[in-house]
């Protein structure tokens, strides 16, 4: 009898699964025409991480068209490059815009990095660290391909079954494996390893 797959692996699997869109659904997005001009299988993918991420998917997919998740990168040597996401607050935005404050600066923004797995909000911090915590041991060690919760023990044998997750960290996922359709609201930067600091110390 086959065992079920654990709930990061199975994630890691949906979501692997999103870059095979085809660029006549890319192009059914970018027209405005919306999800419902997808494919039933990708219409089918997006149900799922809906059920999974019940309270994310929405928000996660409402900054994304907002606009407010940008990447900033720059290069290490030997075709290696550093990358971060930075990801506006809605709702400081929100309230910049109705006071008409012409200092946009007041806008907060979270550091998101989809490498570690982590975000700088509140929200990621409380889900990755509960009231109570299971630290027995015996973690496995981390696979070399992409999955679902980066390099993190999260969700691996001995640290319990799920992966922590906020929309900011979860929007910047989805525009990085569905970059063919998602990858166009997102706005990357290309910096100096002293303007990547920069950027990152100020967030």
């Amino acid at each position: 009898m086959s065992t079920l797959p654990s709930h990061r692996q199975f994630l890691t699997t949906l979501l692997n699964s999103i870059p095979a869109t085809s660029s006549s659904a890319a192009s059914s997005l970018e027209s405005g025409d919306g999800a419902k001009r997808l494919p039933v299988n990708r219409q089918e993918l997006l149900l799922t991480l809906h059920v999974l991420f019940p309270g994310l998917l929405l928000p996660a997919l409402d900054l994304l068209d907002r606009q407010l998740v940008s990447v900033v990168s720059t290069p290490l040597g030997d075709g290696a490059e550093r990358k971060a996401f930075i990801v506006k607050s809605l709702a400081t935005t929100l309230a910049t815009r109705r006071t008409r404050d012409a200092h946009s600066s007041t806008a907060k923004s979270y550091l998101v990095d989809t490498h570690i797995w982590n975000c700088s909000c509140a929200s990621f911090a409380f889900d990755a660290f509960p009231v109570s915590i299971d630290d027995s041991g015996g973690v496995e060690q981390a696979e070399l391909d992409w999955s679902f919760g980066g390099i993190s023990f999260d969700g691996l044998a001995g640290r319990g079954e799920d992966v922590p997750c906020c929309k900011h960290l979860l929007a910047c996922v989805l525009a990085e494996r569905w970059e063919t359709i998602l990858g166009a609201y997102v706005e990357h930067k290309e910096t100096s390893k002293e303007q990547f600091a920069g950027i990152i110390a100020g967030v």
